[in-house]
């Protein structure tokens, strides 16, 4: 990550005066500040992560109070002020672009698979209804929601406390429409990336964020159930072990992980057979690109339209073990018929169940 600039005398003060006209004319001053301070005008989602308005609020009330830019403790206390916000701007400008990145790729995921076959899977909380808390007012989160199928279908049971996150704009627009066409209407705007929309007693919030980031702003032990269809599938070793213990974190005790992951069955169960494997993601639009990443575990970087895409895992019995046992005892049905999906692909997927407890035996189910 990239140092933050030294601040002169000469930039305190000038933008000092660009932050005390704001408010008179918002816009260009606010603007002019951004730039003196960065380099650059701040993306809203930048500026609203690191408490931008804040800072300005603060730099007004000491100038209110008098500063004397010839004092020497004065000028040291603003350049640390300026560091730290402009440290602050670098790190979450960073984590943006990463995020903006994701989000874009996803929204070209799912604007392309809603031109293409329907896929004929039965939805994950309906093939395990039985997993599903008994009390309705439960929290449940859909983690990886897409347009929110499995949502939907949640909300029409009943549930009344629903956390919808995933990173596609576009497959979230879908959602929300589905929402306010059923009856539901915005409630709160949480934060930039957050709203919650409300019907009757019922209560939904739609999240567009990276996974990570999204359980980060969730308690210790606050959610009942948390549902997975293909979210867990995309990360690195070591990030997908950081997942599982953030998921295991957000559980309540005894709280299920209802998943589905994509199996190694996708691959002749062969991944030193490149030449099956290639055919299989070649069929998807893709190529395999690098295995570096993560040596020795079933995940390949792949490529489509020329540009770096994704890590995709492809589960077996050893990695559900692996990854699932984290959180604690699992119950995963072996794939059996392909599914069609809505990319046009068929796919072999693995779903089970998790339960936030280790005192149990784990087993795969036949």
């Amino acid at each position: 990550m990239k140092k933050p600039a030294q601040f002169t005398i000469d930039q305190i003060s000038e933008c000092l005066f660009h932050l005390k006209k704001i408010g008179t004319e918002r816009s260009r001053t606010a603007d002019n500040a951004e730039k003196i301070l960065f380099g650059h005008t701040l993306e809203a989602e930048v500026r609203d992560s690191v408490g931008y308005d804040a800072f300005v609020q603060k730099m007004l009330a000491l100038d209110a109070q008098g500063i004397d830019l010839k004092d020497k403790n004065q000028v040291a206390m603003l350049r640390a002020e300026f560091s730290t916000i402009a440290s602050h701007v670098i790190e979450a400008e960073e984590k943006y672009k990463v995020t903006k990145s994701a989000g874009d790729r996803w929204n070209t995921v799912h604007s392309a698979a809603s031109k293409k076959t329907k896929a004929n899977r039965v939805l994950l909380v309906d093939e395990y209804a039985h997993a599903l808390p008994q009390d309705k007012s439960s929290v449940i989160m859909d983690l990886g929601c897409g347009k929110g199928k499995d949502t939907m279908r949640l909300l029409e049971q009943g549930f009344q406390n629903l956390i919808s996150v995933d990173i596609s704009q576009y497959a979230l627009e879908d959602l929300i429409q589905k929402l306010q066409q059923s009856g539901f209407s915005l409630h709160n705007r949480n934060n930039g990336t957050s709203q919650t929309f409300k019907r009757g007693e019922q209560d939904c919030t739609v999240m567009q964020s990276l996974l990570m980031d999204a359980m980060g702003h969730i308690k210790d032990s606050k959610i009942d159930t948390i549902v997975a269809a293909g979210s867990l599938q995309f990360d690195n070793h070591k990030d997908t072990q950081a997942l599982m213990r953030e998921l295991r974190r957000i559980l309540k005790p005894q709280g299920k992980l209802i998943a589905s992951v994509f199996s190694t069955r996708d691959t002749n169960e062969q991944f030193n057979q490149k030449p099956q494997l290639l055919k299989y993601l070649q069929h998807a639009g893709r190529s395999i690109q690098s295995r570096k990443l993560d040596p020795g575990y079933n995940t390949f970087n792949t490529r489509a339209n020329d540009e770096l895409q994704e890590m995709t895992r492809y589960y077996d019995e050893i990695d559900c073990k692996k990854y699932f046992s984290i959180i604690g005892p699992y119950e995963f049905k072996r794939p059996t018929a392909p599914i069609q999906l809505r990319s046009g692909k068929t796919s072999h997927i693995i779903t089970g169940v998790v339960t936030n407890d280790k005192t149990k035996l784990v087993k795969m189910m036949t």
